[in-house]
């Protein structure tokens, strides 16, 4: 057991320990190979853990991590709707309105594996109606470009015989 006196370097010790830097970091995966139910990221978060020092900078980054936190958060919250938007502009609301059936799935307390599967058929069913209705698209733009090529050549063939 140790003696007063060094518990109480101990104590003194901690109480002047400095403050470690903030980490907060996201890597997404997009394997087509993961379920759809799941999301692949790893997410680092090393925020110092807040004790008591008599450090004056210590206690003064403390505070300004709290209020660094708050505008991260607000800075996320709004990439979070902008991306939201975009999605909304790109494909359409149903599939704004799908995007947030699966969050609010995802994000339950417990996730909610089955309309989370649910949601993600959902999802495919209408990018690959999106494809196929693009795909139709164009072969009636390349139809169009094609008539008017042969139009066009019509044309300087007839020129030509003049």
């Amino acid at each position: 057991m140790k003696n007063d006196n060094e518990l109480l370097q101990l104590i003194r010790a901690a109480k002047r320990k400095k403050i470690a830097p903030l980490s907060i970091s996201l890597d997404m995966n997009f394997d087509s190979d993961t379920p759809d139910n799941e999301i692949q990221s790893d997410e680092k978060i090393d925020i110092p853990k807040v004790h008591y020092t008599m450090d004056e900078n210590s206690v003064v980054g403390y505070i300004k991590i709290a209020a660094q936190l708050m505008a991260f958060e607000k800075k996320i919250s709004e990439l979070h709707r902008q991306y939201k938007r975009s999605i909304e502009c790109i494909y359409g609301p149903l599939m704004s309105k799908l995007c947030t059936d699966y969050e609010h799935a995802y994000n339950k307390k417990i996730p909610d594996l089955f309309d989370m599967k649910a949601q993600m058929v959902n999802i495919r069913t209408l990018a690959k109606e999106l494809a196929l209705r693009e795909n139709r698209d164009e072969c009636i733009f390349d139809g169009k470009r094609i008539e008017n090529d042969l139009s066009n050549l019509e044309d300087i063939n007839g020129d030509d015989d003049k």
